[in-house]
């Protein structure tokens, strides 16, 4: 991998690797003039004069979305041939670092969030746009503890700047759609990635494992096994509402994405799952137990429209401070 560090990327010099993944390195950057810091997402790849106006162009499309549960595109270029987005900073890491640690969890306070991240979706069909690659590694949170989507597109970017297959890199085979594996991805297969992170967050994983061509495999011939299976606890209304999102036919799910999150929330409201927050248990002697318990809250916040949501908190203050590069845009 080339070494950025200290190196200037349009208006931005690079201050240290903040995260890798299959498509792109993720940089901290600080604005040369106005010494605000952005993160800075480099694609592993070199364009052609051919190719450098399509991502202009695409990258642009990007760029002009405002919503204040999508991260904002800042700026974008390409220099020596290399494409760059230069995006918002976000502070406090991602949805999987936050909560998904592989133990179910109860679906109330999981509702806010999937509210926000539908509601970012559903303002990009709105534009006709799909995001393609929803995941929790793409769902950031901001100084609100509010969801703030990343990549929007940027999956497709990625594909249509270089040659590789789409299942290298226009999605996350774990919350793939069977049509999206099929090439033919649509508004109703981002509606199915997030019923996976639902499923995930309420049983504690993914309902499919493997290698990327066994769990694409499963992801169109196999239905996810019932939710209750795995954690019982977990109310039929909401079993129901998530299967549902996962059906192999994209017309047997919701009719868009915000009636797949609110159908969650009815179900939460009709088996009395209210809004909790995961909190510490203290311990007898003034400390803080290991286990988690749940405390519920009134729904006053969410009524107000404020963005506070559950939040999960650590016995050990290290572990709820972000590790080098966790409380940045990794997402890649």
């Amino acid at each position: 991998m080339e070494d950025r560090i200290g190196r200037q990327l349009g208006n931005y010099k690079i201050l240290r690797l903040v995260g890798q993944g299959g498509f792109a390195d993720v940089y901290l950057g600080e604005h040369i003039h106005l010494r605000t810091q952005a993160a800075i997402k480099v694609l592993q790849v070199r364009l052609g004069e051919n190719n450098i106006q399509d991502f202009l162009n695409e990258a642009r499309t990007i760029a002009h979305l405002v919503h204040p549960y999508i991260i904002r595109v800042l700026d974008f270029g390409v220099q020596d041939n290399t494409p760059f987005l230069v995006m918002d900073y976000a502070p406090h890491g991602t949805f999987r670092q936050r909560f998904l640690q592989g133990k179910p969890l109860p679906a109330a306070p999981l509702v806010p969030y999937m509210k926000q991240t539908a509601a970012a979706l559903q303002y990009g069909h709105d534009k006709k746009l799909i995001h393609r690659d929803v995941k929790p590694e793409n769902m950031l949170l901001g100084h609100n503890d509010e969801v703030l989507l990343g990549d929007f597109g940027l999956a497709l970017i990625s594909y249509n700047s270089t040659s590789r297959s789409p299942t290298e890199t226009a999605g996350t085979a774990a919350y793939m759609s069977p049509e999206q594996l099929q090439g033919k991805p649509r508004p109703a297969s981002d509606q199915y990635a997030l019923g996976m992170i639902a499923y995930e967050w309420l049983t504690g994983s993914c309902p499919f494992q493997g290698s990327f061509f066994e769990i694409a495999s499963q992801q169109v011939l196999t239905p996810p096994p019932p939710i209750r299976d795995k954690a019982p606890q977990t109310p039929l209304e909401i079993e129901k509402v998530v299967l549902r999102a996962l059906e192999k036919d994209p017309q047997k799910r919701f009719p868009n994405v915000r009636e797949f999150s609110l159908a969650l929330e009815d179900a939460c409201l009709a088996s009395k799952q209210f809004s909790f927050d995961l909190v510490p248990q203290p311990a007898s002697n003034e400390s803080v137990s290991d286990d988690t318990s749940i405390h519920a809250r009134s729904r006053h916040t969410e009524a107000s429209g404020e963005t506070s949501s559950g939040t999960c908190r650590n016995r050990n203050p290290a572990s709820n401070r972000t590790r080098a590069g966790s409380g940045s845009y990794i997402a890649t």
